[in-house]
């Protein structure tokens, strides 16, 4: 079965990687030291197309193919940097063939543990703030009025410790975990939580409690949490998500891709420009 870079690493928003500037005008598409060609892309498209004006006419396919090919080398790519290389597929670049790679390199990587990320370039990431570093950790008290609320944060103001005060006031039952929610992508935060809570949250700096939030739950005192208060296994649930993975993986690769077929993302893969 093919399969698409959107299907595959669909979520992130990590910008990791950086882009080369090579200008060949026959290279579609250049992964480190490895590139398809202009003729490549358009042999493979005319295979599943049938001929040169449909392949003209279908640049979401082409789009596709070069999304493919790109996967697979930066997946093979992380593979080797890891141990474990895996063959390439025998026979000339084709449809059939770079089906069978891409197969083969993502259940491989599928079935492969994350490789290690440090901790300061995690930190790194995570101090990026949510909205550029893809990474969120959020605690909150949730209390019935705006009054009690308001009651919270000038105790907070006062110097008292927000997890205590989560635990004597939050109605929620992460009150008890000191208010703190699970780590996340802010992907996946702002289609899991309530608009008025990401909202709040993706504005707040990482450690300044704000607040009252409304919702329909009853009023948020909300914190971004910052680095050092974290855990140390709160973020490897986080980062051995394939998108997170995914983009670690394109780090210190060169990644180019000819403008007129889009601009390369980690997140998104490669999007037709204009």
């Amino acid at each position: 079965m093919k399969r698409s870079f959107p299907a595959l690493i669909a979520a992130a928003a990590i910008a990791l990687s950086g882009c080369a500037t090579f200008t060949d005008a026959d290279v579609a598409a250049r992964v480190g030291d490895e590139e398809i060609t202009v003729d490549q892309v358009s042999s493979i498209a005319r295979e599943q197309l049938g001929d040169d004006e449909a392949v003209r006419a279908d640049m979401q396919t082409v789009v596709g193919i070069l999304n493919n090919w790109v996967l697979d080398r930066v997946l093979r790519a992380d593979l080797a940097a890891g141990g474990a290389p895996l063959d390439d597929v025998e026979g000339e670049l084709s449809d059939e063939t770079l089906g069978e790679s891409i197969n083969a390199s993502f259940g491989t990587w599928q079935q492969s543990p994350a490789a290690p990320v440090s901790a300061e370039r995690v930190r790194e990431l995570y101090e990026l703030g949510p909205v550029d570093g893809n990474l969120i950790c959020t605690a909150h008290i949730l209390v019935d009025d705006e009054a009690t609320a308001d009651e919270v944060l000038g105790r907070l103001d006062d110097g008292d410790d927000f997890g205590d005060l989560a635990a004597e006031y939050s109605t929620d039952t992460s009150g008890a975990a000191g208010g703190a929610l699970p780590c996340t992508t802010t992907t996946d935060f702002s289609t899991t939580y309530i608009v008025e809570y990401v909202d709040a949250a993706l504005d707040a700096d990482i450690g300044d409690p704000v607040g009252p939030v409304a919702s329909q739950f009853g009023y948020h005192v909300i914190l971004v949490r910052p680095y050092d208060d974290l855990g140390d296994d709160e973020l490897l649930t986080v980062l051995s998500l394939p998108e997170v993975r995914f983009g670690f993986a394109t780090e210190g690769l060169e990644i180019y891709v000819d403008p007129r077929y889009g601009d390369f993302d980690p997140s998104t893969g490669i999007t037709p420009l204009g």
